[in-house]
C-alpha cells in the first residue's frame, strides 16, 4: 500500500521489426500512453509488443508533513526493476490503402517519392471522428547539412481529443482527396534519419546526412469517402535550415512539388 508502479521508456515493437521508442501523453489511475505515429500496413494484422520497465516507487505526502519513512517491504527487491510485455493485435478501420512504385518528381535535382498513401474512415470510437489518411514519403538528394528540424516544423495542427498544438510552419505538405477532408496535416513523424532521443542535443545538430535521403510520414485528419478520383500532394516552403530557426539568410526553401496519386 502507497507504493505506487511506474514504467519506464515504454517501447511498442511491430512485427516488421520497427520500434516505436517514444509514448507520449502519460496518464494516471489508469495509467495509459499514446503514440502519434503511422502505422505501416503491413503492421495492421500481426501480433505487436508492447514492452515497458516498470518499478514501485516509495510513499510520497504532497501535505503540510515530511514523508514518514518506512521499512520496504519483502518484495521490493525483487520488483524494484521488472520488464514487462503485453502482446496484442493492431486492427486499424480502413478503407483503402495505395502502394506507388510511379517515378519520382525531379526538381532543382531534388527528388520526392511517394511509397503509400492510406485511407481510414470516420470512426465514433477513438477520440471522437478520427478518420483520415497518412502518407510516407522519400526525399532524395538532399544537401548533407540540411537540418532535420526542416521537416520537424512543416505545418501541422493536432486535434486529436479537442487538442489545437500544433506547428506553424512554414513548411506545407497539403493532401486533397476528392470527397474527404484533408489538408493540413495532424502530425509528421521522420522515420530516416530519425530525429535524436538525446535530449541534451541541439536542435540545430541533427542534419540529413551524406545520404542526402530523408524518410517521412504524414498523417491527417478528416471525414468523408474517397470518390476514387485521383489524389494530389503539393509540398511548398520546406525551408533548407543549416544554422536553426535564425541561421538562415533569406530562409532559402525546397523547390515546389505537385504530385498526382491514383487511388487504386
Amino acid at each position: 500500500a502507497g507504493y505506487l508502479l511506474q514504467i519506464e521508456e515504454p517501447q511498442l515493437s511491430l512485427a516488421s521489426g520497427r520500434t516505436f521508442k517514444t509514448a507520449g501523453g502519460e496518464t494516471s489511475a489508469p495509467t495509459s500512453f499514446t503514440i502519434y505515429e503511422p502505422v505501416p500496413p503491413a503492421d495492421a494484422a500481426p501480433l505487436v509488443q508492447f514492452v515497458t520497465t516498470a518499478h514501485f516507487s516509495p510513499p510520497v505526502s504532497h501535505g503540510p508533513y515530511l514523508p514518514i519513512s518506512l521499512p520496504a517491504p519483502p518484495w521490493l527487491k525483487d520488483l524494484d526493476h521488472f520488464a514487462v510485455s503485453v502482446p496484442f493485435a493492431l486492427a486499424p478501420a480502413r478503407s483503402g490503402s495505395s502502394t506507388y512504385q510511379q517515378a519520382p518528381i525531379v526538381e532543382q535535382g531534388i527528388r520526392v517519392e511517394v511509397q503509400w498513401l492510406q485511407i481510414a474512415p470516420t470512426r465514433s470510437t477513438f477520440y471522437g471522428p478520427a478518420g483520415g489518411a497518412s502518407i510516407e514519403l522519400v526525399f532524395r538528394g538532399l544537401p548533407a547539412d540540411m537540418e532535420l528540424l526542416s521537416f520537424i516544423r512543416l505545418e501541422s495542427r493536432n486535434s486529436i481529443a479537442g487538442g489545437t498544438e500544433g506547428d506553424s510552419g512554414p513548411g506545407r505538405v497539403e493532401l486533397h482527396i476528392p470527397g474527404m477532408s484533408v489538408s493540413t496535416p495532424a502530425f509528421t513523424v521522420l522515420q530516416d534519419p530519425p530525429w535524436p532521443r538525446d535530449p541534451q542535443m541541439r536542435s540545430v545538430d541533427p542534419t540529413i546526412g551524406a545520404a542526402g535521403t530523408a524518410q517521412l510520414e504524414v498523417s491527417y485528419q478528416g471525414s468523408g469517402v474517397p470518390t476514387g478520383q485521383p489524389a494530389t500532394l503539393s509540398l511548398s516552403d520546406i525551408q533548407l535550415l543549416t544554422g536553426g530557426i535564425d541561421g538562415n539568410s533569406g530562409s532559402p526553401t525546397l523547390p515546389e512539388f505537385q504530385i498526382t496519386l491514383p487511388l487504386s
